[in-house]
């Protein structure tokens, strides 16, 4: 039962990774200008800035943005 849990775990991420449409961000939550997301934080981690501050209502993707993100820095 476990591994078949297990398996379905691995499916959902894989079939709702293959369906992720990437998100766009601003700044700050005055600004206007939007940003493509993973290029933002590519370039937040290569700077020296030490703090990144995720913010969005429920279900506004955060979770599925942070999950993409690993897939993206591990390819």
């Amino acid at each position: 039962l476990q591994a078949l849990l297990q398996a379905q775990a691995q499916l959902w991420h894989e079939t709702a990774l293959a369906l992720y449409v990437a998100p766009e961000v601003q700044a700050t939550p005055q600004s206007e200008a939007c940003f493509d997301a993973l290029k933002t934080i590519d370039q937040w981690l290569e700077s020296t800035d030490t703090v990144c501050l995720l913010l969005g209502d429920s279900g506004a993707g955060k979770t599925c943005f942070s999950q993409q993100l690993v897939k993206h820095k591990l390819e």
